[in-house]
Parts: structure tokens; sequence; C-alpha cells
């Protein structure tokens, strides 16, 4: 099955201004479900509803910092690992 048109156009769109397919496609299908699948609220003003959802969810991104303090058995000592981040949505 081909792809569809209307989805190829807005990766291009977001792609054209550095943002990947991966954070595309998410927020895509979440704008099709409150729109009610109307791409023109999409589409319009070269898909900048869909560029302002992508940054808007970046923004909301909440990020955990983890340091884990590791001790070898074997003398004692210590394993210090810091800038360890997940982010959560």
């Amino acid at each position: 099955m081909a792809p569809n048109p209307r989805v190829t156009a807005a990766f291009s769109a977001m792609a054209n201004i550095g943002i990947h397919e991966s954070k595309v496609k998410p927020v895509l299908k979440k704008l099709l479900k409150l729109y009610d699948k109307n791409w023109e609220l999409i589409e319009e003003e070269s898909y900048r509803a869909l560029a302002d959802a992508i940054f808007e969810e970046e923004e909301n991104k909440v990020y955990f910092g983890i340091i884990l303090l590791i001790q070898y058995p074997h003398n004692g000592s210590f394993l210090y690992v810091t800038n360890l981040l997940l982010d959560m949505v």
C-alpha cells in the first residue's frame, strides 16, 4: 500500500525545518484525532499547527537525571556515573 501523500507531505514539511519523522508521527496522530481527521487545519500556513504542537510537546517534556554509584565488591572502590537522562512525557 502506498503511503498517504498527505502524511508524506507533512513529514517533508517538518524535515525542511529540521524535525525528524520520529517526532512528527505521534504528534500528527494526535492532531488528526483532535481535528477529527480535518487535514486542512493541519496543512494551513505550511503545517504551522503541526510544528507548533511538536515544539509545545518538546517544551512539556520532563527530564529526570539519574546518578549511579556502583561499588566494586572485590576492592570496595566506587564508580560514579552521572548525566544519565530519561525523558518522560
